[in-house]
């Protein structure tokens, strides 16, 4: 994984922690490196 990417992931979970803030929509963000994927997934129960 390159430090591009890291940097990306780093910036999306921490603009998820203040999204989580103000919304009541849990969110999760789901790395595969493997596949060279970041996933957001929003809501859920």
């Amino acid at each position: 994984m390159d430090q591009a990417t890291r940097q990306l992931e780093a910036a999306l979970v921490k603009f998820l922690r203040e999204f989580q803030k103000e919304s009541s929509s849990p969110v999760a963000v789901i790395s595969n490196w493997e596949k060279g994927t970041i996933q957001l997934q929003v809501g859920g129960k």
